[in-house]
Formats: C-alpha cells, structure tokens, sequence
C-alpha cells in the first residue's frame, strides 16, 4: 500500500464538524445526567461513547489505500496516421511536395517500422483525408494517396480513439502539416486520448511561412430569381496576411457597376452581403470583385461569377398528411420561405377528417416573410390535380384519398409528367394501395434502423439535389450533420430505381436505400425512407455554416424533380445543366431534351468554349431509358466561365446557349502554411511530444519510456471496509448501553 487518503461522501469539514457535534452532546449529555452516579462511572461511559463516534466518523472518512500493481506484459497498439489532405501536396520540402517527404521518410527508415517497431508493437498504418483509411507499410512509400479536400485533424484522432481494443494502446505517431480548415476539435480529441492514456507523438512538415492573398466566393440564397422579388447576393472575403485591414467589395451586374461596400476583414472569413431584386426574366451575370492588396500572391482569385436564371412563374406544390410529424412542420416551414415555390398543404387533425389548409407563401417588399393563408380544397378532378407541378406524400393519405383520387394520383405523374415525393416512406395504409406502391423505386419494410447516419451513393454525388456548394463534398458534409431518427427497411428495390442515399452502416452489405427515385411514365417519383431530417434544420454552432442544408436539399429536390418540363413556348428543344456553379473536379451534366421532334434524323453538338478561349465538341447520347432525352457528361480542367452552346440541326431553337462556372472554393490548397503549434498543442495534452523529421529514429526509445512509466497501475483499496472495525463500534455500543441501564441512567 502506498499512502492513505480520505474520500468522505461529502465534505471532509462536514463530517469533522458533525463528529464534534455529536461528542460535545455526548459530553453534556453525561454532565447533565443524575448526580448519583459516581463521577467515573459517567465520564466512564462517556469515553466509551466519544470512542464509538470517533469510530463511526472514521468510517465516513471512508479512508482509502493506493495499491500498486504492473501491467501485464502484452503486446500494445501503435497507430501511425499520416495526413493525406491536399494541403501535402504543397512542394516546399526541398523541392518535393510534403507527401513525397513523407513517404521517403518512411523508405528511409522502413527497417525502423519493419523490424524495430513490429518486433514490440502491432503497428497499423491510415491515411486520413476524406476520410481515414488503413494502408499498408508498402504501398505507403511508393506513394501516399491525396484525397482530401479539408484537413480535420481533430475527426481523423477522434476516428483513432473510437478504434477500441481490447489491446493496451503504445501511442499514435501523427504525421501531418497541422493545417486545419474547419472549426477545429483537435484539442477536444486530444484530451479523448489523454484521457485513454494514447499519446500522441506529433511529426510535423511543411513550412510555416504564410502566403499573404485574399480571394472571394459568391453566391445567391437560391437557386432561381424571381421577378420582383428582393433576394440576396452572399459574398465571403478569405484573406492570409491582412488581418484587420479593409477590403473594398464591389457588385457588378452585367458588368455594370451596382454598389460598393468596405469591410474590416478581423477573421479569416468576412461575410459580406448584397440586395439584389430583378424585373425581367431571363438569364443574368453578377461579378463581385474586391479591390487587390498591396502584396497579394495571387489577384486573379479577388473576383467571382455568379449566373442564375430569372423566372416569372412558380412551382405549385401541394403536400398531403394525414398523420402530422416533426419532419412535417419543419419541411412545410421551409418550403413556405423559399420564394420560387407555392404551397398548399392539406393535414387531417383528428379523426373526424377536420383539415387544416394553408396555401403559399411569399416575400414582402422589406424581404421579410409573409404567409397567406386561404380555403383551398383538397383536389378531388383532374384539372385541380393537375395544376399541380410537385405533390409530398406524408403518412396515411389514403384516409384523404379515395380510391379514384390515388388513380388520378398514377395519371398526374405518368400523363401529366408531374413529380411525386413519398416524403416519409411508405405513404398509404391499406394493404390494397390503389396503385401507389408501383410507383414508389422501392419496397418499404415495416421495421426501421433507429439513430444512423446516411451516406451518399455515387449518384447521390453527382445529383443536384445534394449540391450544397461551399467548396465541400455533399457526402463529407452528411457525415457532420446529425443522424437520421430512423431509416426504414427496403424489402426491394426496383430495376429502374436510382439510389442516391444509403444507410451508413459501415458494412455495405448491410445498407439500406435511404432515399432513391424513378421515371415513372412521363415524370419522377421520389421516395424518402429517412425519419429526422428536421435534425438538419436545427444545428449546434460549430455546424452553423451548414446552416442552409435543410432548406437546399428540399428546394433542390423539387427544383430537379419539375425542370424536366421546362420547354418555353414554341420550343420542342431543352437544353440545361443541372446547376449553373461547379467545383474543380466535378463533372459537369448537358441535358438535351426533345419532343415533336424525330429522333433518327436529330443530331445534337455541343461546343464548351473554357475561361481561355479553348473550344471543345461534345456530342450528347441518347439515354437508354427515356426517349427524347440525350445527355453528355464534360469535366472541366480550369477555372472561371464556362460557356456552352447547343447547335441542332433540326427543331426549334437551332441554337441554345448556357453559362456556368468552375471554382475551387476549398482553402485547402490555397492556405497551406503548416501549423507546428497545433501539432505542439496535441503532442503535450496527450503525453507525447513533438519530433524533428530527423529525430524519428528516437520514437522506440519514446515509447519504451512511456510504457514503462505507465505499466504500474494504482488501484484504490478501501480500508475501512472492515470487519473488526464494525464489530469494535456494536461492542463499544452495547456495552455502554449496558453499563448505563446498570446504573441506573437508562
């Protein structure tokens, strides 16, 4: 046993002064007793009284011994994680980009991690970028694979630390410029491992010389424009070296001048924002440039374009619910603020068939929100169904919906061309549907996965409806936002069906369809097995640039679900992208749609014309499972505005032009200066230090030392928890009650 302390149950004080209390009422208790009693047999029994409370108090000390024990010794865990963000791919290591260096070093002392290190320790080797993968030692030193587009150091210890093993942990040589990109949680993970006594030795490369420049990135709050409607230009101001001067931000329209605002960049980030309102539908160009620096590396990334399209007409959605839910209230609320939507929503409120019916929703001259709410039927004929251009399905709405009106539901999508969305799964009761199920692209379970995130399929990468933009992959962004409150079990899905989300399991065998769509006729159904996409609409502040998600992923949805039937009077050819902004290395989508119009002899061209003048041709495919429609896929090797033109040799246009742009708004090649102090940071919280790329051969000796200072463990031992000490006070007790009922003080 090394020492003693005391864990009272609460304060030492507290138990001290009641064990006083009680002797001093023993005392004058004894004082006071009858004057008969001989003066030693009262203070007699009241030494045996004052001895059983300094007994009992002892025992609420609750003392407590530290024993001593060694660690078995068993083969521990050593994790080498090494950074495979785009910021290694920086060359200003000799010459060579920091992950080249990396794996040289790892060449050059692979006798080191084969032999020195494998022989006492389970090494394992990861990578981590988009996300954190195991590599072997071998493929490691011909070449480290760059794949990330942010750096979170934080997420890649957090992943390492949620590795649990039944294994004692050696450590974890982190290898990595530090540079991180986002709201930072590495001194959060590193007390994780300090707490699971994991330390942490940090190797860090890369210079830490900063690069001063700023850059811009714009964009609108919504997709489209609405003529007379006021909307909002976002504007952001990224600057390296220029903390706390001013940036003068100009608008321009069309390459007029529009209005001029300066700004005190204080952060990294200044947000800077801009009213801009249209009269006249019809495509439209905005440029936010700011005003270069004296000094800036680069001046070419102070502008931005942003193209959009201006509209006079809005979609008409109605959503249907008999069975009213968070996800309902949440979804309605967003639709009803997006202003290129009108909605009218139809809910049963108990079971007499009482109906709330609220319609639309639009903006006020201020920019400030307005509902308007009417009687507006639910639609019993064709015509009313039909005016329709995207209808929601919540739950249960074959108890709104009769038998006639679920087949006219079946023409509204497969006649009209209209889209359907099953909004929380299975949308009807009955176990005869009326047809609704053979639209749906999968068949719905009853049971459900609870508390799971969704992941993204490689269609769901490419769909519009999850272009979030701000420079990060939809499918990273998933991972950070909450999980869902269940996702229900797919029994089939059908041949046709195109899965754009799944449950992320972890084990693709064992995911399931989350959300997926189909043709269905003339038009497109969408179904939604995810309970919890509220969550999105509620996020904690270190989300809070995701804070559009909620409301981008339902407008987008019913934007790409409708825009299929977007032919302008006296045209029967279509020609779009499917958003008017990119990211480097996205591939951009040519949609040409037809109709009137004879197949064998159209023979559609188009000619990309990129930021440097270069044209290329590209000739659209017809697509396999729909008439009418050619598709071409383009990817774009540089940055800036792109211009498209459509050349048809029969049909009406002949020709049809289209703009775009491809930016890379991820800072992760732009702001690559390495952070030593973070890399220091995590090092001393875990127990672990910082090494030189020359001092790695020290790591065997570093590890040794730690094992051997952490392989005697000391365990609390209670020494009050004894026998002879609870029969010492029953004795010390009774025997003085005893020896008072003798003397008669009882």
């Amino acid at each position: 046993m090394d020492g003693i302390f005391f864990d009272p149950p609460w304060s030492l004080p507290g138990v001290v002064g009641c064990a006083i209390l009680a002797a001093a009422l023993a005392i004058w208790a004894y004082a006071r007793a009858r004057v008969d009693a001989s003066f030693a047999r009262r203070y007699g029994l009241a030494t045996l009284r004052l001895i059983a409370i300094g007994l009992i108090a002892l025992v609420l000390l609750r003392p407590v011994a530290l024993r001593t024990t060694e660690a078995p010794d068993e083969r521990a865990q050593l994790t080498v994680l090494i950074d495979a963000t785009g910021s290694m791919a920086t060359e200003d290591m000799a010459g060579a980009s920091r992950a080249t260096y990396v794996a040289k070093l790892l060449d050059d002392h692979k006798a080191m991690f084969d032999h020195q290190l494998s022989e006492a320790y389970d090494v394992e080797y990861y990578t981590f970028g988009d996300g954190v993968r195991m590599q072997p030692l071998g493929a490691l030193i011909t070449d480290i694979p760059i794949a990330g587009r942010k750096t979170d150091v934080g997420a890649a210890l957090f992943d390492v630390a949620g590795r649990t093993s039944e294994r004692p942990r050696a450590g974890v040589l982190l290898i990595s410029d530090g540079r991180e990109n986002v709201t930072s949680t590495a001194r959060q993970a590193a007390r994780v491992m300090k707490a699971q006594q994991v330390p942490v030795w940090g190797l860090t490369v890369g210079t830490a010389a900063e690069t001063k420049d700023v850059y811009v990135t714009a964009r609108l709050n919504q997709d489209f424009l609405i003529v007379d409607q006021p909307a909002t230009l976002h504007a952001t101001v990224t600057q390296s070296g220029f903390a706390d001067w001013y940036a003068d931000v100009s608008l321009f329209r069309e390459d007029e001048f529009v209005s001029r605002q300066q700004v005190m960049m204080k952060g990294s980030n200044t947000r800077v924002t801009f009213p801009v309102e249209e009269s006249k539908k019809g495509a439209l160009r905005y440029r936010v440039e700011v005003k270069p620096l004296g000094g800036e590396a680069d001046e070419e990334n102070n502008r931005r374009t942003v193209f959009t399209q201006v509209v006079d007409e809005k979609h008409r959605v109605l959503y249907v619910e008999a069975k009213p839910y968070w996800d309902s209230k949440f979804m309605l609320r967003t639709l009803q603020r997006d202003p290129q939507l009108e909605v009218t929503s139809v809910f049963q409120l108990g079971p007499e068939k009482i109906f709330a019916v609220s319609s639309g929703a639009k903006k006020k001259r201020d920019g400030s929100d307005a509902t308007v709410t009417q009687g507006v039927a639910l639609p019993r004929t064709r015509r009313e169904l039909y005016a329709y251009d995207c209808i929601i399905l919540g739950r249960d709405v074959d108890a709104l919906f009769s038998a006639e009106d679920l087949r006219r539901l079946q023409d509204f999508v497969a006649e009209r061309g209209g889209s359907l969305v099953f909004a929380r799964g299975q949308a009807y009761a009955r176990t005869e549907d009326d047809g609704l199920s053979a639209m749906e692209p999968v068949t719905w379970d009853q049971e459900a996965i609870r508390d799971i995130r969704i992941g993204l399929t490689e269609a769901g990468k490419r769909s519009p409806v999850f272009s979030f933009g701000g420079g990060q992959p939809a499918d990273l962004i998933l991972r950070e936002l909450p999980e869902m409150v269940s996702v229900t079990r797919v029994k089939d899905e059908r041949a046709l069906s195109v899965v754009l989300a799944k449950s992320a399991t972890g084990n693709p065998e064992g995911e399931i369809a989350a959300i997926a769509h189909q043709r269905y006729g003339k038009g497109k159904v969408m179904s939604i097995g995810a309970t919890g996409l509220w969550r999105w609409a509620f996020l904690p502040q270190d989300l809070e640039s995701y804070d559009d998600v909620y409301a981008k992923f339902w407008g987008q949805m019913i934007r790409w679900l409708v825009s299929e039937s977007d032919f302008l009077p006296g045209q029967d050819i279509s020609f779009r992208v499917d958003r008017h902004a990119y990211d480097e290395g996205d591939a951009v989508t040519f949609v040409v749609r037809t109709k009137f119009v004879d197949e064998e002899d159209y023979a559609p061209k188009i000619v990309v014309t990129a930021p440097d003048g270069s044209e290329r041709d590209i000739v659209p495919t017809a697509s396999e499972d729909r008439a009418e429609m050619y598709t071409a896929s383009f990817l774009p090797e540089q940055e800036g505005e792109f211009r498209a033109v459509l050349n048809s040799n029969i049909g009406s246009p002949e020709q049809e032009e289209l703009q775009f742009t491809v930016y890379t708004d991820s800072i992760e090649n732009r702001f690559v200066a390495a952070d030593p102090d973070l890399m220091s940071a995590i090092a001393d919280t875990t127990g672990g230090s910082v090494l030189e790329p020359s001092q790695i051969e020290q790591l065997p000796d570093l590890l040794a030392e730690f094992q051997q200072l952490t392989r005697e463990e000391e365990d609390p031992v209670d020494v009050w928890d004894r026998m002879a000490l609870f029969s010492a006070i029953i004795v010390l007790l009774s025997l003085e009650w005893f020896l008072r009922r003798r003397s008669g003080l009882v």
